[in-house]
């Protein structure tokens, strides 16, 4: 997301057309998340309802690119936890590997802990 600010200072419409291009460019926003908002100052101190709708806009485009982000990771965290899984195998997570007759074949570490995969060892059979 890229927010112009000093849009009191572009004069003409080529300026702010130049301006959202190389905002745009230089930080890779994507059009839809490059804004432009007036500064409040000592001489406009005045409300402005344009202004005060830019301001909710950016925040509605921060909050849902938040809530976007948040999903993707959990899915991403889901995705890693089903990949460690082997088929027909099952994970469980314990306290310590001392399962009699087990040998642990392999562990995944996650943010709950570490999970192992266990099988009966080759003696034991």
């Amino acid at each position: 997301m890229t927010v112009i600010t000093h849009l009191d200072k572009l004069k003409n419409e080529g300026d702010k057309v130049n301006a959202f291009h190389m905002a745009s460019r230089s930080t890779g926003s994507a059009s839809d998340g490059t804004f432009f908002i007036a500064n409040y100052t000592h001489k406009k101190n005045g409300k402005s309802l344009v202004v005060e709708r830019t301001a909710l806009e950016i925040l509605n485009f921060a909050l849902l690119s938040a809530e976007r982000f948040i999903r993707i990771k959990k899915q991403r965290e889901k995705n890693q936890m089903e990949s460690e899984i082997a088929p027909g195998g099952e994970m469980r997570m314990i306290a310590d590997e001392s399962w009699r007759g087990f040998k642990p074949t392999k562990s995944a570490e996650h943010k709950g802990g570490t999970f192992y995969r266990f099988s009966r060892s080759a003696q034991e059979n």
